[in-house]
């Protein structure tokens, strides 16, 4: 499977969080189905399909009976809102039906094929509350891709809202907001790109962490 196979030319949405039932997969699955009250504006008349696709790459383990139920959970979900969608391998060739397909979920992907699919993406939707530090965002910042997280754990000490991205509610409406935002502001959505990428090497890159560490070692023997 190539990235070419995956993304094409169009724009992608990508949440690269675990397949865990409390990342919240449903709400970005839920923000792109077509109902008046949970959509991009352009597609209320049912007309046209949402302007991107929708990738959803992330851990996941066979022997992990939450990983397999959830999966099953989230096809299901989709299903039932008339999405069409198609779950993809690991080694396997890519499905012709996968090409039309407007969500793909994607089992445990190489590390360069997640970065890959970051670099071509629109924005980074990252949907766990509370969640811990989490190198996700980062990685993603790092590559010059807005974040879209939930204003609560560890997104609220990375991600700078409305510079490297937005922080909001976990709620389709405010979601789709912020995507649509990117979606039809690029002048909005390349400043964020490059605040992004400085942001990180500002605040998190190797040579950020050297300085600090060092900086820390020479405070202690001073005292």
């Amino acid at each position: 499977m190539t990235l070419d196979e995956v993304g094409g030319a169009e724009r992608l949405i990508v949440d690269a969080a675990k397949t865990l039932q409390q990342r919240g997969h449903n709400v970005i699955i839920y923000t792109s189905h077509h109902s008046p009250k949970h959509c991009f504006e352009e597609t209320k008349s049912n007309h046209l399909p949402p302007p991107s696709s929708f990738n959803g790459p992330g851990g996941y383990d066979l022997r992990v009976q939450e990983n397999r139920d959830y999966l099953k959970e989230l096809e299901s979900f989709a299903s039932g809102l008339g999405l069409t969608f198609t779950t993809i391998w690991p080694g396997k060739k890519l499905p012709i039906a996968a090409k039309d397909s407007q969500l793909l979920f994607m089992p445990s992907i190489s590390d360069s094929m997640k970065n890959a699919l970051l670099q071509r993406s629109l924005c980074l939707l990252y949907t766990p509350t509370e969640e811990h530090f989490g190198i996700v965002p980062v990685e993603a910042m790092s590559l010059g891709v807005p974040v879209i997280a939930m204003n609560s754990g560890g997104p609220r000490e990375t991600v700078v809202n409305g510079i490297t991205g937005f922080l909001c509610e976990k709620s389709p409406t405010r979601m789709g907001e912020k995507m649509e935002i990117l979606l039809t502001q690029k002048t909005t959505r390349k400043q964020m790109s490059e605040q992004a990428r400085q942001h990180v090497k500002n605040n998190f890159s190797l040579d950020r962490f050297g300085e600090l560490l060092e900086n820390n070692l020479l405070n202690l023997l001073s005292q």
